[in-house]
């Protein structure tokens, strides 16, 4: 990652990922990752994410593929696969 604020970008290789730290988000029924685009690239990204009640219970849970809102449980952990 490099840049701030609107200036971040993320840059992966195939095969290299991208861990966020893992937040307390709260407990919702409709949890969404949005992805925004603001300089051009190439190839895919997969998204997948996480949630969990506590932090330390996220952190040890597997990746699920991310395809629309999710329940959060409390703590969400997001992945971007390149």
């Amino acid at each position: 990652m490099n840049g701030t604020g609107d200036d971040e970008a993320l840059t992966l290789d195939p095969g290299e990922n991208w861990e966020y730290p893992t937040w307390y988000y709260g407990v919702a029924s409709n949890a969404r990752i949005t992805k925004d685009k603001y300089q051009s690239g190439s190839g895919t990204i997969t998204v997948y994410y996480r949630t969990g009640i506590t932090k330390e219970a996220t952190e040890l849970l597997g990746w699920t593929a991310y395809s629309g809102d999710f329940a959060s449980l409390g703590w969400v952990g997001i992945r971007v696969e390149g």
